[in-house]
């Protein structure tokens, strides 16, 4: 049986240009789940999530491969959806596949992973 991974981005899924790689180096046995923020919202939709003073601004692709950029708190709810998503599609594990630090909100029944976080700690090595 396959262990699923989840894979997390603040932009559109799938991520084509990220994903590939990651499977050649996770092998046969894992099977990867993808999530993004703005997955099912037009362009339109996402222009409403321009930052603002004082925002924490992100910037992401979309799908067609243009960027975009928006504030972090219109996706925080999103982000969570999309945790939720991969749960209930039995991932064992969730990996946000960008590199802005989040805060810690996010609920989760399974480990979640930041690249940006040191996990050292408890003797894991993650290279990403």
């Amino acid at each position: 049986m396959k262990r699923k991974l989840g894979a997390i981005t603040i932009g559109q899924s799938p991520r084509d240009d990220v994903i590939p790689e990651m499977i050649e180096l996770l092998g046969d046995d894992i099977e990867v789940l993808q999530a993004g923020a703005l997955d099912g919202l037009t362009l339109e939709e996402i222009e409403k999530f321009t930052p603002e003073k004082g925002d924490y601004v992100l910037v992401s692709k979309l799908r067609d491969g243009s960027s975009v950029k928006f504030a972090e708190r219109h996706i925080l709810p999103r982000l969570q959806e999309c945790i939720d998503k991969l749960e209930n599609e039995g991932a064992d594990i969730i990996l946000f596949i960008c590199t802005g630090v989040f805060p810690d909100i996010f609920e989760s029944t399974v480990p979640i992973l930041y690249p940006q976080k040191d996990y050292s700690w408890c003797g894991a090595k993650l290279i990403i």
